[in-house]
């Protein structure tokens, strides 16, 4: 059912071609087709002939009426109640779709202009009524069970040939996806994947109360010594790493005097 013949509206005739057909509505700027033309020419004739039916009833109960009550006998009084259902029908039925879409003669019926004013309810409650009757999670799931996704994948695996047409396609999609990467961006896409990786890695952290520090230059580390308690202990060892690679000794230092004066008193003893 077009919008004309629900509505009872018409646009009236298209503008750009002669008759209308093919040319925008007035005011809208849609287009219309041909067929939409023919459409629209049929609705116009259905209208036509509903309202030529609707006053020929009411032209029959008028006449059945009068010749009723003039006494023309019981006839009269049978064609006057199929005249009377004839028009009653047809105004329930313009009524009713009228009221669809619009409301009738512009009155402030209750219950009328039903798709305007509720539509969001309506698409509201038909979105629920398919969500719950048909995509809930035990419906799809039941669906799945009955169908037997796995089983039949498993059966068709198992027949002969299937696994080898498998493998086959499976292997020269890679081949194609292969020919098509490029060996800098696969390069790239790795070297930021561990430089990503790298910098969420924390670096490990000395223990509470020590400290290391590096020299300005990397082949050289000086690091104390803790005790326990967090406390620094002893005095700083420096080791130095050679040009070769292998870890060389600091030349020793001058002793200090309590040093010097125990080596003295065991070699009077």
């Amino acid at each position: 059912m077009s919008v004309e013949q629900s509505t009872g509206t018409d646009p009236g005739p298209r503008s750009g071609t002669p008759g209308g057909a093919g040319g925008p509505a007035r005011g809208t700027g849609v287009s219309f087709t041909e067929a939409d033309e023919r459409k629209r020419q049929g609705v116009r004739r259905m209208k036509t002939i509903a309202t030529g039916l609707l006053a020929f009833a009411t032209v029959v109960f008028a006449l059945a009426t009068w010749a009723d009550a003039a006494g023309a006998g019981a006839w009269a009084g049978y064609v006057a109640a199929a005249a009377e259902a004839g028009m009653v029908g047809a105004l329930a039925d313009w009524f009713a779709v009228t009221a669809l879409f619009r409301r009738p003669f512009g009155l402030p019926i209750p219950h009328t202009a039903i798709i305007p004013t509720k539509k969001d309810v309506f698409g509201k409650s038909l979105g629920d009524f398919v969500g719950d009757n048909f995509l809930s999670p035990s419906v799809v799931r039941a669906r799945l069970d009955a169908i037997g996704v796995a089983r039949r994948l498993g059966e068709w695996l198992a027949a002969p040939g299937s696994a080898e047409r498998v493998t086959r396609e499976a292997a020269a999609a890679l081949r194609g996806v292969i020919a098509v990467l490029r060996d800098e961006d696969v390069q790239a896409v790795v070297a930021e994947a561990v430089t990503r990786r790298a910098a969420a890695t924390p670096s490990p952290s000395p223990p509470d109360g020590c400290s290391a520090r590096s020299s300005p230059t990397a082949a050289t580390t000086v690091s104390s010594t803790c005790s326990p308690s967090g406390s620094t202990t002893g005095s700083p060892s420096t080791t130095r790493t050679s040009s070769s690679g292998s870890p060389r000794r600091p030349p020793a230092g001058p002793r200090s005097s309590s040093t010097t004066r125990s080596a003295s008193a065991s070699t009077r003893n």
